[in-house]
């Protein structure tokens, strides 16, 4: 690894991917390209993450910690208090749209329809969970808002709500933007 910022400006670690985005505010910066994942791209993401799912977590009773995602650079931008992307916008974007879709079908699931009381209660841990991630409370007046916003370019081009933050903020936005 190559130290390309001088002095303590310049950190490198290794964190589970839970970790790297609960309780962190992210931001595209303007000088970063806009998103342009295609099929393949999401393709190999969904490859990754079959990978991951499938790997085999423990061997000889020890657990293994390193199973290779993807690395994801940030510049720490203590103003704001948001994580600027230096690299891993795509992934991160694509991972945050795959989690909505995610929120999305769990929220759709009506209670009634479970038969087990665990698994009522399962899907509503993960609901928050995924919620936490995807979400920070802003205030009380302007409610949630998501972890992760894309620069003008790709989001917000005419100072309405875009595609991402329709997506990524629910129905109401949804129906609103394609209104």
């Amino acid at each position: 690894m190559q130290q390309i910022a001088g002095g303590d400006d310049f950190s490198m670690h290794n964190r589970k991917m839970l970790k790297v985005l609960e309780d962190r505010t992210f931001n595209v910066p303007e000088y970063q390209r806009l998103f342009s994942w295609k099929e393949k791209h999401h393709r190999q993401l969904w490859s990754d993450l079959q990978k991951f799912i499938d790997a085999e977590l423990t061997t000889n009773g020890s657990d293994i910690s390193d199973v290779f995602f993807s690395s994801m650079y940030f510049a720490v931008d203590k103003e704001r208090g948001t994580y600027e992307i230096i690299d891993g916008q795509q992934r991160l974007t694509s991972i945050n749209i795959l989690l909505r879709t995610i929120l999305e079908h769990l929220q759709e699931i009506n209670d009634d329809a479970i038969d087990s009381t665990s698994i009522t209660n399962l899907r509503g841990t993960v609901i928050k969970q995924i919620e936490k991630l995807l979400y920070k409370l802003e205030s009380v007046t302007e409610g949630r808002v998501p972890r992760l916003s894309l620069n003008k370019h790709d989001d917000n081009n005419d100072g309405d709500t875009g595609f991402f933050e329709a997506l990524i903020s629910g129905s109401d936005k949804k129906l609103r933007y394609l209104c």
